[in-house]
Order: C-alpha cells, then structure tokens, then sequence
C-alpha cells in the first residue's frame, strides 16, 4: 500500500521548497510527485475490474520441439479482429533455407561432451582479425552439453566468410536454448562463435524491448522461432507462425513487434517498404488448387498463425526448415510459390495486440507448466 500524505504535511513540503533554495530542484519534484498522488487520493475513481484472459486448454507440450507460452507471437492464432492489407513491397516466393543457411538444433543428454564455447573480445569477430588484433581476449560464453558429431549450419564459416553458421543447442533439462552465430569448431575441441545468446524455451521467443536480443536471429528474436520442425512434418500440422527473409531491397529502417533489432546495415543495405517484424497472413479460405499434403500444411499455418520477416536475404520471400528436412520438403518447394500471392500484410498487430487481436481463430496451444 502507497503512503498518502496528508494537507498537512503537503503543505510542509512546499514550505521547505520555497525556504531552501539549495535543494529547491529536489524537493520541487517531490513536491509534484505529493501533489500528484495527494489529488488522486482525494479523487475518487470507481476502480476498474479487468477480466481475466481465457486461459489456454490444459495439456502437455514438448518444449524442444513446440517451445514458447501460449500466447507468444509465435503460437498466438490469428484473431478475428486482424486487420489485413495488402502484399506490396513483398518479393514473390523463393524456397525453403534446409541444408543452407538454416537453424540445425540439437537436444543434449548430461552424457554428451562438455565442450567450451568462446568468443573474441572485439565486436568486430571475422578471421582476418586474427593479425590485426593479436591480443584480443578470449571470452567463454559457457561450457555446455554438446552431442557428438554436431554440425553447423552450412555453408561453413570457413569456406563463406560471410556465412551465418548458426547451430542451436537445447540443453539438458529442456529450459533453456543455447543460441550460436558464426559457429567455428575448433582443433583443440572448443567452439569459436560470433555472438551467442541463451533464451528460455519457457518465455515468449522474442525481445522484451526495442534494441534488446533474445536470440541470433536478424529480428532479435529467438532462432527457434518459425522454423519448420521435423516433429511438424510428423504431426501433419504446423501450430505456429512462420519466419522468413527478404532481400534489403525490399526491407525499410524501423523495426515493429515482434522485432526489436534490425541489421547493422540497414541505413545502406535496406530501401524498400517493409520493416522488420512484419507480419503477413492469408486471409482467404478459398484454398488454391493441387497443393500437396505438405503445401496444404503451409497453407494452414498461414492462414492460422501467419508468417512474419526475421532475416534478410535475396530477393525474394524464403522460409526456413530444418536441414535434416532438406530431402523431404520438395512439396514445400513446389508449393511455395502458388502460395504466396495469397499472403497479405496484417495491419494491427502489436505486443499489445497479438494476433490481430478478437478470438483466436483456432484454439490456442496447451499452456505449459507454471505459464498460468
């Protein structure tokens, strides 16, 4: 409970401000904040009874391979109340980033090696700094649980300078993600990243404010976030949100929800129309023609959970899956680009109205444990 002062002791304040000059500007300040709170006190205001959200249906979710609350923009449907415009500026279809450029994510046991991972000091971290800056201090970012036989994202690092080189590592006990960017495996047997961020698989996937990182992605989010999962293809259904990248070409400076970071280059390598974070869906229930079971499944989750940009690319609209799903996601890739003329820009989506707000479309994810 707030202590209210009273008249009294209001007006002792104000006495003092004006008697002592050399704490003028403190006690001025103090004195707004009384009058403030005396004139709300005084003020009587009928209090305002908010509603308590529908909780999700009670179940079990595995969080290694369908991770985040509820109600994260990542699992939260599509509401009745979406706004929708249309796709201008949106480059037409691409393919599916498997084997190159993606996400490989991997569940560790307490059986698997432990196995440091470091970074350089200097923010600047490519190899040919290694001459420049010789005296560079090595930073462990953690000493983890790591399967055998781990493989980063292609292309690597060493033939791609400019690679990304993700590669993603679930830890033991199923909490946590131990994001990598710029993944070098070294002789000695440590990891050499680029950047490296640890998010819980229990929170909402993304940044919980505007220049804040919660994963590697370009978005600031989590890069388990919209990936095509094995456990999808196996399911039949993907109940969640999809990620995708444009081209620069296409991309504007001003990242909005549920991004809160843009690249580094953005003030040269970005003119178009489209900010990071925004989020497209299918409005449209009219179901094209000759989709495959596996087009049917991108069609859905569209039209359910939409798809938002997280990374940028080349000139067009890709998705991402995992890439031991590159072999087996042809009808994604046949599909894909008859699909996405459908897809328009959902107008009114924000941290406060995920979605689109309205009832969800379709009902919402199990909650997980302790989320309500």
């Amino acid at each position: 409970m707030v202590d209210v002062p009273s008249r009294a002791e209001f007006d002792a304040v104000k006495i003092q401000s004006m008697a002592n000059t050399s704490q003028i500007g403190i006690l001025h300040d103090r004195l707004d904040g009384l009058e403030l709170l005396l004139e709300a006190h005084l003020t009587e205001v009928p209090p305002v009874v908010v509603p308590p959200p529908e909780p999700p249906p009670v179940g079990s979710r595995d969080v290694t391979v369908w991770p985040f609350t509820s109600t994260s923009a990542w699992n939260m449907p599509i509401g009745s109340g979406a706004q929708f415009g249309s796709d201008a500026g949106l480059p037409p279809a691409g393919s599916v980033n498997a084997r190159f450029w993606s996400h490989p994510i991997y569940i560790a046991k307490v059986t698997d090696p432990l196995v440091r991972v470091w970074r350089y000091s200097n923010s600047n971290d490519r190899d040919s700094d290694d001459n420049r800056y010789p005296d560079r201090t090595k930073l462990t970012m953690g000493i983890i649980n790591i399967p055998e036989g781990y493989k980063p994202a292609e292309p690597d690092i060493f033939t791609a300078q400019y690679s990304d080189s993700h590669m993603h590592v679930i830890d033991p006990t199923h909490t946590e993600v131990f994001e990598m960017f710029g993944t070098r495996p070294q002789a000695d047997g440590s990891i050499r990243v680029t950047a490296q961020y640890t998010g819980s698989l229990y929170g909402d996937g993304v940044g919980d404010f505007r220049g804040a990182w919660q994963g590697t992605r370009a978005y600031g989010g989590s890069a388990l976030s919209g990936l095509i999962r094995e456990w999808d293809l196996e399911q039949g259904r993907i109940p969640h949100a999809l990620a995708a990248a444009i081209g620069g070409q296409f991309l504007v400076g001003g990242p909005v929800w549920p991004a809160t970071i843009q690249d580094s280059f953005w003030r040269t390598g970005y003119s178009g129309t489209i900010p990071m974070g925004a989020m497209f869906a299918i409005p449209s229930t009219t179901r094209p023609d000759g989709l495959t079971p596996q087009g049917i499944m991108i069609w859905n989750a569209l039209c359910e959970f939409g798809m938002f940009i997280t990374d940028t690319g080349g000139p067009y609209t890709t998705l991402y899956a995992e890439p031991k799903l590159d072999s087996r996601i042809d009808g994604i890739r046949t599909d894909w680009p008859k699909i996405r003329p459908y897809l328009r820009r959902v107008t009114n989506v924000s941290v406060d109205n995920v979605g689109g707000g309205g009832t969800p479309i379709v009902p919402m994810a199990p909650a997980l444990v302790g989320e309500f």
